[in-house]
């Protein structure tokens, strides 16, 4: 009777610690982290007009800015970040940035940019460093985002493209302040994203 009852006891325990995997996978287990990838930023006509006004825009390295075809861009590498394959949300950090400079009166002042973090769907946003304090700096609309999973070279990727970008009234507020201008709400680009899911 003795050897019974251990015998149950043993069995149970095994049961036990093999219930977890019987289990439904948590939200958790849907989040994934995320490998190298980049994020480019198609940018919007309106860009001309910074150049026009002596704002322009420059990338700093690791970050590029592209002329060729389809046209003018910012691209910034991804180091990381998040992916959740059941929300479809998540957040890409980027190495790089952009600054505004602009020459008058003898005096060089700029606006820089640095560690982009792209939040697709969440509260987040999309924030840079603004004078070192992370900031959300620019308002995205998803209206237009779709977003596929490919398989490149063995690996899955997530791939959002179609988000449209403005700059918020965080930015503007520091571009008036550095230049002393008026700038309204205006379009930055449209953004798409890219990364290996970990």
């Amino acid at each position: 009777m003795k050897q019974t009852r251990t015998r149950l006891a043993l069995l149970a325990a095994v049961a036990l610690i093999a219930l977890p995997a019987l289990l439904p996978a948590s939200a958790d287990a849907a989040s994934r982290s995320l490998g190298s990838g980049t994020i480019v930023v198609t940018l919007d006509p309106f860009f001309a007009t910074f150049v026009g006004a002596g704002y322009p825009l420059y990338p700093f390295a690791p970050a590029v800015e592209r002329f060729n075809v389809p046209g003018p861009r910012v691209v910034m590498p991804v180091y990381g970040g998040t992916w959740n394959t059941s929300t479809l949300q998540g957040t890409f950090r980027s190495k790089g940035g952009i600054v505004f400079i602009h020459y008058a009166a003898g005096t060089l002042r700029t606006l820089t940019l640095p560690a982009w973090r792209a939040g697709v769907g969440t509260t987040a946003g999309w924030t840079a460093l603004v004078n070192g304090t992370r900031t959300t700096i620019l308002t995205q609309s998803l209206a237009g985002m779709h977003i596929t999973l490919p398989r490149i070279h063995g690996r899955t990727y997530v791939k959002v493209t179609g988000i449209a970008l403005s700059y918020n009234a965080n930015f503007l507020g520091a571009f008036n302040a550095a230049f002393a201008t008026g700038l309204a709400v205006e379009p930055l680009g449209t953004a798409t994203l890219q990364a290996p899911l970990k």
